[in-house]
């Protein structure tokens, strides 16, 4: 059996460095190799990956840490989020639901708003992906004329509009309608902004991602 020499072995590292400069060169030649040996790993695990046809690759924080360094150099203490140590590979994980549930927010504070059992006073909301958008978007008439364009977005907000939960509107709870969403729309201009910034955001109707076989 052959016994593989260690790369690293090679390099000498002075007992006695001249300075600190010397030093930090040597340790640098000699993690090289053992670097390399780390690239080549990475490098086929990838590639293994895609043959196998795996929906992400994984990073490393460190490997992310360098590509995000070399892509903005001179900025050492660049935050990284988890979601940045993951390289998409296959389209299916940008999938989007075709509704999802909005959290309605006090306009003058920011803050979730609650009934009185203390749970989130949310609307459903359907998704540009929904089948059924065009059919409401198409049923929103045609705008252009004055106050038409108006009547038309409220229309298909409206016709968005798939249900709520803990909805009340002067001291009555609502019953969710395309009537009813309408009539509030109109009346609530925040809500109406808030439901609008929803459904043109499609991060709230992202689905999970695809997860790497275990």
């Amino acid at each position: 059996m052959t016994r593989r020499r260690n790369p690293a072995a090679a390099v000498a590292i002075p007992s006695q460095p001249q300075s600190a400069a010397d030093l930090l060169a040597a340790m640098e030649r000699a993690a090289a190799p053992a670097q390399a040996a780390l690239d080549r790993l990475r490098d086929g695990a990838a590639a293994a990956l895609r043959r196998s046809g795996a929906a992400t690759l994984v990073l490393s924080y460190l490997d992310c840490r360098q590509r995000l360094h070399k892509m903005f150099p001179g900025k050492p203490g660049l935050p990284l989020n988890p979601s940045t140590w993951k390289m998409i590979m296959d389209l299916s994980a940008l999938m989007f639901a075709e509704q999802a549930e909005m959290a309605l927010r006090n306009p003058i504070d920011g803050s979730e708003m609650k009934d009185e059992q203390g749970r989130a006073v949310t609307i459903t909301l359907m998704g540009i992906d929904h089948p059924a958008w065009p059919l409401v978007v198409a049923g929103g008439g045609v705008g252009g004329a004055d106050g038409a364009d108006e009547h038309r977005n409220l229309k298909i907000l409206a016709g968005a509009t798939l249900g709520w939960s803990g909805v009340k509107f002067e001291g009555q709870e609502l019953r969710a309608s395309a009537a009813a969403a309408e009539e509030l729309y109109a009346k609530l201009p925040w809500l109406r902004r808030q439901a609008e910034e929803f459904i043109t955001d499609r991060k709230n109707y992202q689905r999970a991602p695809t997860r790497l076989p275990a």
